[in-house]
């Protein structure tokens, strides 16, 4: 409604919504539009999902969520350790190195302040965060199995994808 008055939806050919201020302006509207009500042109404009929809939406969801999970960090060894994907590859890379150079001290830097890490702890830290983010995708896995078996959008939109990941 605008100013009292009753603004009228009409859908063409095509299922294309239009609307006017006034009735009195139907002659502007292309040839075949039919009259529909408030409802009508809402189920248009916003049409339920399907099911393959509401998966995807739900497996993008579930992929961003192990993201955040994946590189939100962890504890190994009362240290808390950063997990985003520069750090899993300066982790990596100092295993790789303490595997070739095994009296090398590392200087690492942890939230705490810097500390002196030998190859025991370097790999050490580098297995509990290849296991963590290991897990994290298992988790995801497991959760786009339990989506794709399920069959209908309400379920889908109702499945809680925060559960099983660690910590």
């Amino acid at each position: 409604m605008r100013g009292g008055e009753y603004m009228p939806y009409y859908k063409d050919k095509n299922n294309n919504i239009h609307f006017l201020d006034n009735e009195k302006f139907e002659q502007l509207l292309p040839s075949g539009c039919l009259k529909i009500t408030d409802i009508e042109a809402n189920a248009i404009q916003n049409p339920p999902l399907t099911l393959d929809q509401a998966k995807a939406n739900k497996l993008t969801d579930l992929a961003n969520y192990r993201y955040e999970k994946e590189c939100g960090g962890t504890t190994v060894s009362g240290m808390e350790i950063k997990t985003d994907r520069e750090s899993q590859a300066k982790i990596s890379g100092a295993v790789a190195l303490a595997i070739q150079i095994p009296t090398m001290t590392f200087n690492w830097k942890s939230k705490k302040g810097f500390v002196a890490l030998d190859k025991t702890q370097i790999t050490a830290i580098g297995q509990a965060v290849g296991v963590f983010v290991q897990a994290c995708y298992t988790n995801e896995m497991a959760h786009a199995k339990a989506i794709e078996a399920l069959t209908t959008v309400a379920a889908i939109e109702a499945y809680d994808i925060t559960t099983g990941w660690p910590g």
